[in-house]
């Protein structure tokens, strides 16, 4: 199948594929898509899929590409770039696979951020990457709704571990941060919100160390910094 072109609402999407051993039942897909998606056709998708209110697109959308490659029994990958119309351009790498999930990225990049996220999840074991500088503005030329206020991230960081057994946490890098708001519910024990008005910490194997850090608790602050770690001992 070659440049099928599907138009709905205000959406233009041109998709091609190849569908192989059919006769043996479906073993391989493979399909490439392109093309625009209005604001109807966003919202449209995003309820039918159930997405929360926070995933409202602010934009239209130029599909650049999506390729989707699924092997049965093994595993589906999905590779995009994505255009935001007067926002970032967006691109996105994930594999699910019988065992785990990897997102192997998901890069922003515009005016103010440039910024390159990756995560992997295996039973237990988790392995998270950050890299480059992310600022909320560019988010917000995304999504309508900011539910989680921050000025911005940068600094490069790898931290990996178990979530069930923390001597096995390691981080490696360095983080920091500006005007980070944790809201109240989050912190059931702290009744008004957490700012983190700026905070800088370096990791190295399982030491993390807080270079420097100023929080703000309602009308107090606080200047923090240290170190802790994780041993096989604990």
């Amino acid at each position: 199948m070659k440049d099928v072109t599907f138009s709905t609402l205000d959406a233009s999407i041109r998709v091609g594929g190849e569908i192989r051993d059919y006769r043996n039942g479906l073993t391989n897909i493979q399909a490439g898509i392109s093309g625009t998606t209005g604001l109807k056709s966003l919202e449209w998708l995003r309820l039918r899929t159930g997405l929360a209110d926070a995933f409202q697109m602010r934009n239209p959308l130029q599909i650049s590409r999506i390729d989707v490659n699924w092997h049965r029994d093994r595993e589906l990958m999905v590779r995009g770039k994505l255009q935001v119309s007067e926002g970032p351009a967006i691109g996105f790498a994930t594999r699910v696979l019988p065992d785990h999930v990897e997102v192997e990225h998901v890069s922003l990049r515009d005016d103010l951020s440039d910024v390159n996220v990756g995560v992997k999840v295996e039973d237990t074991n988790f392995d998270f990457r950050f890299k480059g500088k992310l600022v909320q503005r560019s988010i917000a030329r995304v999504f309508r709704q900011q539910h989680f206020q921050f000025g911005e991230l940068s600094g490069e960081i790898r931290t990996t571990g178990n979530w069930r057994q923390s001597d096995r946490t390691v981080a490696n890098g360095s983080l920091q941060g500006a005007m980070i708001t944790i809201p109240a519910p989050i912190l059931v024990a702290v009744p008004v919100p957490v700012t983190l008005e700026k905070f800088f910490l370096e990791g190295r194997d399982q030491t993390l160390q807080i270079k420097s850090a100023t929080v703000a608790v309602g009308d107090s602050k606080l200047d923090l910094s240290g170190s802790f770690g994780v041993s096989g001992d604990q």
